[in-house]
């Protein structure tokens, strides 16, 4: 999974950004809203490593974009903190004049209706969105590169590294879970709340690569838990989606391993 760093969000206004050079320095607002995070931890960031930068921004009609530089480092107060180092450009366009017209041109792997630029292919999965589309949580379309069906919805949680596929929640007893085989097979419920994302889906989901699995659950005094594997993968009806899960790590302690792993799927 990669790990982004989010150093500027301006979302809604709550946040004045007309500051002085001091508060810029030192950062200013919220983590969890809009907020500066500041030159000088920016400064000591880019600078320890090789980084790339990335800016996703949303027009006033809800139309979202994003641009990606290979490269991205700041110098320090002494140099005024300096944009230094900003590599190539990637995005979903290019705004530029062409023939004396100022027009945005979808770029390769992407169409365009004149106003967005999407995939000409649905992203594989949540990671793929999250490298190439957004960083936020949320439903979006997919098709894994295995699926022979039409693209499907599907809840992305971009937290802890991004790029989760969520295929089960349960929250609140909403949906009913005591189903037939059929069911688990297609999927039930809603991306955004309880679902089973359906077998046959998770099944094409963990054959495009290696995959992690992840738990989160909260006991009855609502203190959480998670279990995180580093490998897992459920195979195909003929087996019975038998699962394949290793690597254990959390806070939770494992049981799937040693209680389930190499188990067929049962209703």
């Amino acid at each position: 999974m990669s790990h982004t760093k989010v150093i500027q969000r301006l979302q809604d206004g709550s946040i004045l950004f007309n500051r002085n050079w001091t508060e810029y320095k030192t950062g200013f607002g919220f983590l969890s809203q809009e907020f500066w995070i500041g030159n000088e931890k920016l400064s000591f960031l880019t600078n320890q490593n090789t980084y790339e930068l990335r800016i996703d921004v949303t027009s006033i009609d809800g139309l979202s974009f994003f641009v990606t530089y290979n490269k991205f480092r700041i110098s320090d107060e002494y140099s005024e903190y300096k944009l230094t180092s900003v590599g190539e450009y990637s995005g979903s366009e290019v705004c530029e004049e062409r023939d004396n017209v100022l027009q945005c041109y979808c770029n390769e792997g992407y169409v365009g209706d004149g106003v967005n630029c999407t995939f000409d292919t649905p992203p594989s999965d949540c990671k793929d969105i999250y490298d190439r589309v957004s960083t936020d949580s949320g439903v979006y379309t997919i098709k894994p590169t295995t699926w022979q069906g039409d693209p499907f919805e599907v809840y992305c949680n971009m937290s802890d590294g991004g790029g989760w596929t969520v295929f089960q929640r349960r929250i609140d007893g909403s949906q009913d879970f005591f189903l037939y085989w059929s069911d688990y097979k297609l999927g039930f419920g809603t991306p955004d709340h309880e679902l089973w994302l359906g077998n046959d889906k998770l099944h094409s989901l963990t054959s495009q690569g290696n995959n992690q699995l992840r738990i989160d659950f909260v006991n009855k005094l609502g203190n959480p838990y998670y279990a995180t594997y580093s490998s897992f993968s459920i195979s195909d009806e003929s087996d019975n989606y038998r699962l394949s899960v290793g690597g254990y790590s959390g806070n939770s302690g494992d049981r799937l391993i040693y209680y389930n792993n190499g188990q067929a799927f049962t209703t």
